[in-house]
């Protein structure tokens, strides 16, 4: 060993130094086209932008909406309201319809209230976000502050930041309104594509405060990993290099970072490009030399792996069915062929494999045996079959008296019923499920009487989507018995569903009622059920349903302010679609 050791140390070193030298040379040419791509980048950026900023002044252009906005009571005046809708929407889609980069605009008084708002190139006459009024918030101020010139916000919101300006406008010299526009940095991947940078690097966009606007591959990197990037960027924006370059280390990879500065809008453009990857380039240089010396050295250490060889072997073979082990089932067993130290092992690791794979079976076998028994005891709690055919022979009866509403009544309960009785297992198309409960909430306002009223506003392009029956019921009955037992008039319950993307689906049930005992904010899976308090036993039961059919394909948020509102969204992934 000795002498293969003092054998390899030239080679070694000749490797070692000609690395080296490509290695700094890579380097160099890798930052050099990384500033370019981010010059050329940070161009396009300035151009949306600007653009952005123009946009936001596209009231000016529209005196006579201008003359309506002025009347500060012009949300009080129907008619006036009236007027001012359509006018917006024509604005907005005359100077934005084909600008991906805005894809929300609100308008709001200098009061805070909102006004008009397109999300998504759609006018939204009614979101629950409507109640949240921002003119205690310091982007507000800030606007009237810098009285007419662009300002830049940044926003939280459920999922991700937002990067926004906003625009006091005016009537002649007198402030009436906040404009606020929101900025889709995801149009980059159109305008500069994805291959400017290189697939295996990471492109970002960062706020002044570290908010990530922007991320190429948004998986790539964790929260932790996002915040060494700040930490890092705000040492290295002391030293000042133009543009900065810093190697910095996540989860033991390293990456060659650089980044460019959008001082007017206060965002950094990141290129991380992984050390892996240029050190993969050097090996085209240094291929033939690297070849030379790993033959040399495989020649000298043949001779002690050849010795090794057989002792090695049997502990390899066994490594190597142990490495097997760890993926499902559990059927890798070891050829025994000696009884020495090695064979021994062998045998116990067989016994302990058969044990294991037999346990795991019975644990299988037992919590699908459990589940199926809890899904059926959640449903039997609205399946009430026994009910239908009574029902059935009384509004025969009915009919047979001439008794009109009553028969009317329960031939909708039948209806009702019948629906029910059937497998609830089956998926139906949401029109189906809104047409049930459409029935079912009729038959609950012929019992509340003026209690409360009802509203549907359900997405035509869900309808042909398939859900499982009766998963929106106990969420409405819940609203309408609780939410609404302290309301004798008065009382809204909002209906909600629309399209989130092509494979997902969300609806919303909102009522204005007494909601729970303290103030909710909270995001439910299947997962996190157990947080939710089990006394309410009707939410926890229609979640717990809910999560049996869909698992971690559905999540829930929970909204509750006290004797104000509450809001259930329900958000459903990999939705199937009718033929």
């Amino acid at each position: 060993m000795s002498y293969l050791f003092l054998t390899a140390i030239p080679f070694i070193l000749s490797f070692l130094l000609i690395s080296m030298y490509w290695w700094n040379s890579t380097k160099e040419s890798s930052i050099q086209h990384s500033e370019k791509m981010l010059q050329t980048t940070k161009e396009v950026i300035q151009t949306h932008l600007r653009q952005m900023e123009s946009l936001s002044i596209s009231l000016y252009y529209d005196t006579s909406l201008l003359s309506l906005l002025k009347d500060r009571e012009v949300m009080g005046n129907q008619q006036k309201r009236n007027q001012i809708i359509p006018l917006f929407e024509k604005l907005f889609l005359n100077m934005s319809h084909i600008r991906p980069d805005i894809y929300n605009y609100y308008y709001y008084d200098l009061n805070g209230k909102l006004i008009f708002v397109n999300i998504n190139g759609v006018w939204i006459d009614y979101i629950p976000q409507t109640n949240y009024n921002p003119s205690e918030d310091e982007w507000f101020r800030e606007a009237i502050r810098s009285d007419g010139k662009p300002s830049v916000v940044y926003q939280e919101s459920l999922q991700e930041p937002v990067f926004s300006l906003s625009r006091l406008i005016k009537y002649l010299t007198d402030p009436i309104g906040v404009v606020l526009l929101n900025f889709n940095f995801n149009i980059l991947d159109d305008v500069i594509g994805n291959s400017i940078f290189e697939p295996t690097s990471e492109f970002l966009i960062m706020g002044s405060k570290g908010d990530i606007f922007y991320q190429k591959t948004p998986s790539s990197f964790s929260k932790s990993d996002l915040d060494e990037v700040r930490q890092m960027i705000v040492q290295t924006s002391g030293d000042k290099p133009t543009p900065p370059s810093k190697t910095v280390t996540f989860n033991n990879s390293s990456y060659l970072m650089i980044y460019e500065s959008l001082d007017r809008y206060q965002l950094k453009l990141i290129h991380l490009i992984p050390l892996a990857v240029l050190a993969s380039e050097n090996l085209n240089y240094i291929y033939k030399i690297s070849v030379i010396m790993l033959l040399v050295i495989v020649i000298l250490m043949a001779v002690s792996v050849y010795y090794f060889y057989r002792r090695i072997k049997p502990l390899k073979e066994l490594a190597d069915v142990m490495d097997a082990s760890q993926h499902e089932p559990f059927d890798k067993r070891i050829i025994v062929k000696t009884r020495d130290e090695v064979g021994r092992l062998g045998i116990s690791y067989n016994r302990m494999m058969s044990r294991l794979q037999q346990l795991i079976e019975n644990e299988y076998k037992h919590r699908v045996q459990l589940i199926e028994t809890e899904k059926k005891m959640l449903e039997s709690q609205i399946n009430p079959h026994f009910l239908y055919n009574t029902l059935d022979t009384i509004r025969f009866l009915a009919i047979e008296h001439n008794v009109k509403d009553i028969a009317k009544m329960l031939f909708t309960l039948s209806i009702n019923l019948r629906y029910t009785i059937s497998n609830t297992n089956k998926q139906v198309p949401v029109r189906e499920e809104v047409q049930w409960l459409e029935r079912y909430i009729y038959l609950q306002l012929l019992r509340f009487k003026d209690r409360f009223d009802v509203f549907f506003q359900i997405d035509v392009a869900i309808h042909d989507h398939k859900i499982y029956r009766l998963i929106l019921q106990p969420f409405i009955e819940n609203a309408i018995i609780h939410g609404f037992r302290n309301t004798e008039s008065g009382g809204i319950l909002n209906i909600n569903g629309y399209l989130v993307s092509k494979d997902r689906i969300t609806f919303e049930i909102v009522d204005n009622g007494c909601g729970f005992d303290e103030e909710l904010n909270i995001t439910i899976t299947h997962l996190t059920i157990a947080m939710l308090n089990q006394e309410n036993g009707g939410m926890y039961n229609a979640l717990s349903r809910l999560f049996l059919y869909y698992g971690d394909q559905c999540e829930v948020n929970l909204q509750s302010i006290p004797n104000k509102r509450t809001a259930v969204r329900i958000t459903i992934s990999k939705m199937e679609e009718i033929s």
